[in-house]
């Protein structure tokens, strides 16, 4: 992901516990209504009808499926209008070089090789307009939303681009595993402790570990100590602040895993870890929701996978035990200079809407940001019941992925997994890589809020 210029409003800091800002009309925006022309034109936003949308997305876990069902609704409402769609490894790439000329109406900002908002702000077409505009059933979109789920796309207050997905942070289980021995997931990390104990006499360990994994456990780490500690230790970490890693919920939460590496209750495999936990082996994987979709051809039948909230310290953190790690992602925007801007609009409006985000959801076992558009599943209830419960208490941090740290990150969390770095050792390591790129320079930085 490129770098934001300290303009770009990073409301998404406090993730979607932050609320939405309503984003203010650029009078220099393109127009999309329909202006005088033989062709005919249709919906909200003047679609010529018969044309062409073309649009890009990210070559990544959802592949063309993100729009496919969308580009499939639009071509049955507009017979006329085709709909051209690219698969691309690097949007940066791919996309960037075309934005002042001829680019797609319609882009999927995603994957490493993301476009960063703010540094093509003036090539994007703002968005207010789509918010008002009426969904398939009705209902404007703005009204259909998550809380929170606008604020990673506006810059400057104008909203350039729209998340589609939600991604819910936790510990995954097997329902019918646990409700089969009696089990509940974990409050504290004594509980966890205490759940690894009851798990070795059955044979199983608490969690599996491959090298691709570890930083999946340094998100438990961040996630547990600013449940227990708060915001503060959220803004200290992403604003790259001083000493922020040698926090003493980190050191409690480090001094704690440690605890079970050294009782083998974290079993390292070279690869497959999270399919491992698929078959019906350890008992809890920590990860985002993409896990469903990577394990579901491994999957067990009856495994049922739920979610619950990372464990804290004690029994009173400074945010509930309900918080959770959630963010919005998949992000779409419409370049300013697109030959058919109003198809791309027309496009994103169609796959705002709720037939087509359940369809979407129920596919890849992932929520969408409508709310009210998620199909029956326990996987998708148990994101869904955690989004409830949490309510305003949702957060996510930026720093690892915006300044490229999550290889050195990952490295030293596997070495302290394996047992080769203690807990302080860890903290030094992930500070001095924090510290470095807090004194650079050449680094443009962010300042969360």
């Amino acid at each position: 992901m490129g770098l934001l210029p300290r303009r770009a409003l990073l409301a998404g800091t406090a993730a979607l516990a932050a609320t939405a800002c309503t984003p203010s009309e650029d009078p220099t925006a393109p127009s999309l209504s329909p202006s005088p022309s033989p062709t005919p034109t249709a919906g909200p936003f003047g679609l010529a009808v018969p044309s062409t949308i073309r649009v890009t997305v990210h070559e990544g876990p959802f592949g063309t499926s993100i729009i496919d069902g969308a580009a499939a609704r639009l071509r049955e409402n507009f017979p006329g209008v085709e709909v051209q769609v690219e698969a691309v490894v690097s949007v940066a790439d791919e996309v960037g070089p075309t934005l002042s000329t001829t680019p797609p109406d319609l882009v999927n900002n995603s994957g490493d090789g993301r476009l960063a908002l703010g540094t093509i702000a003036d090539e994007l077409t703002p968005l207010g307009e789509l918010l008002e505009s009426p969904n398939l059933a009705g209902t404007p979109i703005r009204d259909t939303l998550y809380t929170g789920a606008l604020s990673p796309g506006i810059v400057d207050d104008q909203q350039l681009a729209m998340q589609y997905t939600l991604i819910v942070h936790g510990l995954w289980y097997s329902e019918t595993l646990f409700s089969g021995h009696g089990w509940s997931p974990p409050n504290t990390w004594d509980d966890l402790y205490e759940l690894g104990a009851a798990a070795a006499e059955t044979g199983r360990t608490l969690f599996a570990w491959d090298p691709t994994q570890a930083g999946e456990y340094l998100d438990l780490v961040i996630a547990s100590a600013i449940k227990e500690d708060g915001h503060d230790l959220r803004l200290e970490l992403d604003n790259l602040a001083p000493d922020a890693w040698r926090n003493p919920a980190i050191e409690r939460i480090l001094g704690q895993l440690r605890r079970l590496v050294q009782s083998d209750q974290l079993a390292e495999y070279p690869d497959g870890a999270r399919e491992r936990w698929a078959s019906g082996g350890p008992l809890l994987c920590p990860a985002g929701a993409t896990l469903l979709r990577q394990t579901k051809p491994t999957m067990r039948p009856d495994f049922m996978p739920t979610v619950a909230p990372v464990p804290t310290i004690t029994r009173a953190p400074k945010l509930p035990f309900a918080a959770i790690h959630s963010e919005a992602d998949e992000s779409f925007f419409v370049p300013r200079n697109a030959d058919n801007p109003q198809g791309g609009m027309e496009l994103l409006r169609t796959l705002l809407s709720p037939e087509i985000a359940a369809e979407f959801s129920e596919l890849n076992e992932l929520p969408t940001v409508i709310r009210g558009a998620t199909p029956e599943s326990p996987a998708l209830a148990s994101q869904v019941r955690l989004l409830a419960d949490a309510g305003e208490n949702t957060f996510k941090w930026l720093f690892i992925k915006y300044y490229g740290l999550g290889e050195q990150s990952t490295a030293a969390m596997a070495e302290f997994l394996r047992g080769e770095l203690d807990p302080g050792e860890l903290i030094d390591r992930l500070q001095t890589m924090c510290d470095e790129v807090r004194e650079d320079p050449d680094v443009v930085k962010y300042e969360a809020e």
